[in-house]
């Protein structure tokens, strides 16, 4: 088997289950996070969570097949480690930015779920206050 061949089967071997994996901790572990930041409503959160998962799939599969050209063409076992290593080592850096991106999206997002809307008129109540009667004066 040629080099160049080897070296495009040993990067998708390394970088597409690398992605099934982190995309698989960000589904579960960000369900919760999400279920949390639209307090309790699972639906929704799901629907979101699916969302971006199917983003963050296209997004850096996509990234990974791009890039699989890159690096030239390895003459020996030590270019052919070194082109792996540059075009894995940037698969990752993106998957980590690309994370840091949607946490901070998600953390401003849930900041302003969280604050209280002073735009909004406060919800009427149904308790009524007391107050002291009048007191009479005769004069």
């Amino acid at each position: 088997m040629p080099t160049q061949v080897a070296m495009y089967l040993t990067y998708l071997v390394i970088c597409l289950p690398l992605t099934v994996v982190v995309g698989a901790t960000l589904y579960t572990n960000g369900r919760v996070f999400l279920v949390e930041m639209f307090g309790g409503r699972e639906e929704i959160a799901d629907a979101i969570n699916h969302l971006l998962i199917v983003g963050f799939y296209l997004l850096t599969i996509g990234f990974v097949l791009l890039t699989l050209s890159f690096g030239g063409s390895p003459n020996d076992p030590a270019e052919l480690i070194r082109a792996l290593s540059i075009q894995i080592g940037l698969v990752m850096l993106v998957l980590g930015v690309v994370h840091m991106f949607n946490l901070r999206l998600l953390s401003s997002t849930r900041r302003k779920f969280q604050q209280p809307n002073s735009a909004q008129a406060p919800a009427p109540t149904t308790e009524v206050p007391i107050t002291e009667p009048a007191l009479a004066t005769n004069a």
